[in-house]
């Protein structure tokens, strides 16, 4: 949106002289995120902050208020990389190139890395004897869903993607066999 202003201006001898001036006029810098994308622990993060308003360029300061990690702010990016898992209350303050700052609490949830948590190797099974064993992680963002991703395991005996139960009962004798197990998490 802009104003325009006509200016006039006359001197003691009756001269006068006139000029057009155009004005922008703009709303003041408003923060618009509502929430922040989930954090994991140990691995960099970057997230917009979305706004409205003002004149860019903007900058911003952010301070943890209840936190530990540390976080800045690039233009008007949220940047860090966190080092414990907490969930923060993070006060942006956010202002443009001429205006007023705007200012806004979000919360940012840090989550540990996801870690699968079986043995290696997997405890023995016995040839016709049932077998039940549970790979477990933590983590991440629940649920988990696992996979056999390289080797078969050995006849009678099955994997649940969405228990990570190993279960069955073992119908042959087999030697030592190298499986690879992998466990992802709910986050993008």
């Amino acid at each position: 949106m802009t104003d325009t202003i006509n200016v006039q201006v006359q001197d003691q001898v009756l001269a006068s002289a006139s000029a057009q001036f155009v004005i922008p006029v703009v709303n003041n810098v408003a923060i618009t995120t509502a929430s922040l994308p989930t954090a994991t622990q140990g691995v960099a993060y970057s997230t917009p902050i979305a706004l409205t308003g003002g004149i860019p360029p903007y900058d911003g300061l952010v301070i943890n208020t209840t936190g530990l990690n540390a976080w800045s702010m690039s233009g008007a990016n949220l940047i860090g990389t966190p080092s414990t898992v907490e969930t923060a209350n993070l006060t942006f303050l956010i202002g443009d190139s001429v205006g007023v700052p705007a200012a806004a609490l979000l919360s940012l949830t840090v989550i540990g890395p996801l870690t699968a948590l079986w043995p290696d190797p997997l405890p023995s099974g016995t040839i016709n004897v049932p077998y039940s064993f549970t790979l477990t992680a933590s983590g991440g963002v629940p649920p988990y869903t696992y996979a056999l991703t390289a080797g078969t395991l050995p006849t009678g005996l099955t994997l649940d993607p969405a228990t990570g139960i190993i279960s069955g009962t073992p119908t042959v004798t087999a030697s030592f066999q190298a499986v690879t197990f992998s466990v992802t998490d709910s986050s993008p």
